[in-house]
């Protein structure tokens, strides 16, 4: 039988190592929306921002910022 202890030091390093995924899927998100409102959804120089931003933010983050968008309440584009 193996007991896991799990202290907080190893969440603290969790945490810190899942900062940089968590402002890459938020820059990628924003960055698709800008390039999409400025060259259009069939700009294929969009493809990447939007596939970066599928692969690494989780669905619900992205349910929740488009229903922000729809609203005019999200804090990330102008």
């Amino acid at each position: 039988m193996f007991i896991y202890i799990v202290t907080l030091d190893y969440v603290a390093e969790a945490e810190k190592a899942a900062a940089p995924q968590t402002r890459h899927c938020y820059a990628s998100y924003v960055e698709y929306h800008k390039c999409i409102k400025e060259r259009g959804k069939s700009a294929s120089e969009c493809d990447k921002f939007e596939k970066h931003y599928k692969f690494l933010c989780p669905n619900e983050w992205i349910e929740r910022w488009d229903q922000q968008r729809e609203l005019g309440t999200f804090p990330g584009l102008a």
